[in-house]
């Protein structure tokens, strides 16, 4: 394999020996006397043009990475760090209005901590009825409350015949106010947490 006395690499090898020299230091033995013969710095493995270009390719990209990596340290934060947000996360917005909710649990009649608070939305997404059911009575009615809180309808618990006329008088009044809605959270009046629809 021949040498290039003018670039200390491998005939073939001048592209590498250029850029590495313009990064790092000349590849010739410079401590040699000007008439001697220049002393390669560079040694292939396998006694290949193309094995010592592989070496030097490597070399390069080890020199390029520390320029870099030297670069990197002189102020700059590396870019996993910028951007984080310094204080805590902020909590995320309530379901219900607490006012709403709170309306809405001491409603009466049975109002307390007890009820749970069903909300219905429509396609868009906005609440469009709620219904309070479960309340501190024996036999608590079900309530339907407007969006902000108001009263809309109740209707009684008590024992009806499947498929009479009073079930379906039920039927039609429960449709009337949550018909076309779909029903999205329950929330417990006792602490406010969601605990359904399951």
């Amino acid at each position: 394999m021949e040498w290039s006395a003018a670039t200390g690499w491998p005939a073939g090898c001048a592209y590498y020996a250029e850029a590495h020299r313009s990064v790092r230091r000349p590849l010739v033995d410079t401590r040699t006397a000007p008439d001697e013969p220049a002393k390669p710095r560079c040694r292939a493995r396998s006694g290949s043009v193309a094995s010592a270009c592989v070496e030097a390719r490597r070399t390069l990209w080890f020199v390029f990475a520390l320029v870099m990596g030297c670069g990197a340290s002189e102020g700059v934060d590396p870019p996993s760090t910028q951007g984080r947000p310094t204080g805590p996360p902020e909590p995320p917005a309530p379901i219900l209005a607490p006012a709403v909710l709170s309306a809405v649990c001491a409603a009466a009649p049975c109002g307390g901590d007890r009820p749970t608070v069903s909300i219905y939305r429509d396609s868009t997404g906005s609440v469009r009825r709620l219904y309070r059911m479960y309340g501190s009575c024996f036999h608590s009615p079900g309530l339907y409350f407007e969006p902000d809180g108001t009263l809309a309808d109740t209707i009684p618990e008590q024992p009806v015949t499947v498929g009479s006329p009073e079930a379906d008088a039920l039927r039609v009044r429960h449709e009337r106010q949550v018909g076309g809605l779909r029903e999205t959270d329950i929330l417990r009046c006792s602490d406010g947490l969601r605990v359904g629809p399951r």
